[in-house]
Order: C-alpha cells, then sequence, then structure tokens
C-alpha cells in the first residue's frame, strides 16, 4: 500500500469515526473549506451546513461505517467509491435512506495531506424490473 493509499484510507476512517460520534472538532479539518455534500435524494450542504447536522443535534448516527471501497487517485486528487452502511435518525425520526448507501467521495491533497472536498449519496441497488436488474 502506498503512503498516500495509507493516509487516504486513515482519513476515511477517522471521518466515520466522527461522524458516528458526531465530533464536530474532529470532522471539520478534515474537509475543504468549499466542501459540498450531496445528499440520496439531491440535496446539498455547504461545510458549515454538514457540520451543523451534528452541532444542532438533528442528526444522531447509531451505526456509521464507510466500507468496501475503492481509491483511485490522479496526482493530488482522488476518488473512493464505497457503501456507507448508517442507521441513524434525524430530528427524532429514522432517516428516510437506513442502511446502505452508495458513496463517491472527491479527496484532494492541500499542503500535504489528504481532505475531502465533496461526497454524493446514492440509494444502493436497483428496484426490480428496472435495467440492468
Amino acid at each position: 500500500m502506498s503512503d498516500d493509499t495509507a493516509a487516504i484510507t486513515d482519513l476515511l476512517d477517522r471521518w466515520a469515526e466522527a461522524e458516528l460520534a458526531a465530533d464536530t472538532s474532529a470532522i471539520a479539518p478534515l474537509l475543504t473549506d468549499d466542501y459540498v455534500g450531496i445528499g440520496p435524494f439531491g440535496f446539498t450542504l455547504t461545510k458549515e451546513e454538514w457540520l451543523r447536522r451534528h452541532t444542532s443535534g438533528d442528526l444522531n448516527y447509531t451505526q456509521y461505517k464507510l466500507v468496501d471501497t475503492t481509491i483511485r487517485r490522479y496526482g493530488d486528487a482522488a476518488i473512493v467509491v464505497g457503501v456507507q452502511d448508517q442507521v441513524a435518525t434525524y430530528q427524532g425520526k429514522p432517516v428516510p435512506v437506513e442502511g446502505k448507501l452508495r458513496f463517491s467521495a472527491t479527496l484532494v491533497k492541500q499542503d500535504g495531506t489528504w481532505v475531502v472536498a465533496g461526497l454524493q449519496m446514492s440509494q444502493l441497488g436497483l428496484p426490480q424490473g428496472a435495467p440492468g436488474r
């Protein structure tokens, strides 16, 4: 495993742990200032909005893991594709998409450190009868 791959894997592990713990002081330095998160229904969140999900107490994970990841590097950028395995509540109600989500994360190396510039999530799997199913 290259040093960069190990650093990216470590970043993903720290991010998952911090999300599960709702530790915004640990999450914040892992994200670029212009970070954009795209949720499974197409909504977007800035870095500040991403962190506020936790500081407001609205979002609570009881399970959060990033699994089955593949890393593709392009110089000082990388694309990570994997599965986010989660159980959570939002404002006290189960999140609409519990379980597994496919994610794609865009990472960049800034000042020698890998950080997350963007994340997009989508529901995993195709409904019965869909093309490719």
